[in-house]
């Protein structure tokens, strides 16, 4: 008897295994589609919450094989048009012929344009630190730090195992929410 309820309890180990493995080989292609294309291109929904204030934009991402991420706003818009880039230094927005340098961090708080640069950074060098369904949908928690601070980014994939949602949390709570749109690799 004992030794058939060693089997079995073998069995369900070895398949929620399996399971897993399937699991880690969609995380580490998406990994690696993202490290390797030369370009990544999506949409973004963003709500940047601050607590007191609550912020929505929506724009149009690609970053290119230097790891540079250009946006376009699309949404709110009144400020539709303007343009920027993003990297470990900061950023830039464009708008008139000038361009306006800006921070990753204002205030000790994450700028809400830095989200889409946040999350394609995270997802390709950030820290795995777990993946399982949560739902329907594939979730990927990655641990990483920005400025000396941790940063939690948490990444929803959709049933064709691309992301479609993601938040960051800054000092342990959630400040960015993405809803991605469009995401594709070249």
């Amino acid at each position: 008897m004992k030794k058939i309820i060693v089997c079995i309890m073998v069995m369900i180990l070895l398949t929620g295994c399996k399971s897993n493995d399937g699991q880690a080989a969609i995380v580490m292609d998406l990994r690696q589609r993202i490290t390797t294309c030369s370009s990544c291109e999506f949409d973004a929904c963003i709500v940047a919450d601050f607590g007191e204030f609550t912020y929505q934009f929506k724009l149009k991402c690609s970053r290119d094989s230097s790891g540079k991420l250009h946006f376009s706003v699309v949404e709110p818009e009144s400020i539709s048009g303007i343009q920027g880039t993003i990297d470990l230094q900061g950023g830039k927005i464009h708008f008139d012929n000038k361009a306006l340098g800006f921070p990753v961090l204002a205030d000790g708080e994450l700028s809400p344009v830095s989200g889409p640069w946040i999350f394609l950074r995270g997802l390709q060098s950030g820290y795995l630190s777990s993946w399982g369904m949560d739902g329907n949908a594939l979730k990927i928690s990655i641990d990483d730090v920005l400025a000396g601070n941790p940063l939690r980014l948490d990444v929803w994939l959709n049933d064709q195992n691309v992301p479609n949602y993601a938040e960051v949390l800054w000092n342990k709570r959630r400040i960015l929410s993405l809803s991605i749109e469009n995401f594709r690799c070249m």
